[in-house]
C-alpha cells in the first residue's frame, strides 16, 4: 500500500515536500524541532511542507505533552490518506451524477462555428442563433455526452469503493499516545 501512496504524493506535493514525507517514513515521527536542528530550512519553511503533507492526508500530527511542554510530532499515516482520496472519489461521483441529471432534463444547441453549448430556454431567448457569432443553432443528440458520463461515474464509483476498502484494512494509529521511540542497534546492545 506505501508504493500507492508514494506515487500518488509525488503527483500531488512538490518535491521537497515527498522527500520530507520520505525523511519522516524512514526515521519515525520528527517535530518542527527536529527539523530545524540541521539549519537546512527554517521553522516557516518546513511549516509550509509539512501542511502540504497533513493537506493530503500522508501524515497527521500527534500532540506530546513532556514537563509541562506541548510540542507535535509529525507521523506518516495510510488511514488518513485513504480517507480523503475516498472522499474525494465521492464528491467526484455526486458531481457526475448532477450534471448527467442536467444533461439528461434538457435540450441543448450548438453552434456549429464556435462551438457554444446552450440549452433550450437559452437559444429561445436569442431565437436559436448563436450569441457570439449570430449563427443558426443546431440540436445536438446529448447520447455521446451521456455514454461518456455514464463511463466516468461508474469509473468514479469503482475508484471510490477501492479506495474505502483499502481506508477499511489501513491500521488504526491512535495518534493521542506519544509516539515509540525508535532505538538504533548501538543503543539496543547496550
Amino acid at each position: 500500500m506505501s508504493a500507492e501512496i508514494e506515487t500518488a504524493l509525488r503527483q500531488k506535493v512538490q518535491p521537497e515536500a515527498f522527500t520530507l514525507y520520505e525523511r519522516i517514513r524512514d526515521r519515525g515521527p520528527l517535530s518542527l524541532e527536529d527539523l530545524c536542528e540541521k539549519g537546512d530550512g527554517t521553522a516557516s519553511h518546513w511549516r509550509r511542507l509539512l501542511y502540504e503533507l497533513q493537506d493530503t492526508g500522508a501524515i497527521a500530527p500527534a500532540r506530546i505533552v513532556r514537563e509541562r511542554r506541548t510540542y507535535y510530532v509529525f507521523r506518516v499515516t495510510t488511514r488518513t490518506f485513504f480517507e480523503r482520496e475516498a472522499k474525494t472519489a465521492d464528491a467526484e461521483t455526486a458531481r457526475l451524477e448532477a450534471e448527467l441529471a442536467d444533461i439528461e432534463g434538457h435540450q441543448y444547441y450548438s453552434c456549429s462555428v464556435c462551438g457554444l453549448r446552450q440549452r433550450f430556454e437559452e437559444a429561445y431567448a436569442f431565437d436559436f442563433h448563436c450569441g457570439r457569432c449570430d449563427k443558426a443553432l443546431s440540436y445536438v443528440e446529448p447520447t455521446n455526452v451521456v455514454a461518456t458520463l455514464r463511463a466516468r461515474i461508474a469509473a468514479a464509483k469503482s475508484l471510490a469503493r477501492a479506495t474505502w476498502a483499502k481506508f477499511a484494512s489501513s491500521p488504526v494509529v491512535r495518534l493521542d499516545q506519544p509516539p515509540v521511540p525508535r532505538t538504533t542497534h548501538r543503543q539496543q546492545s547496550r
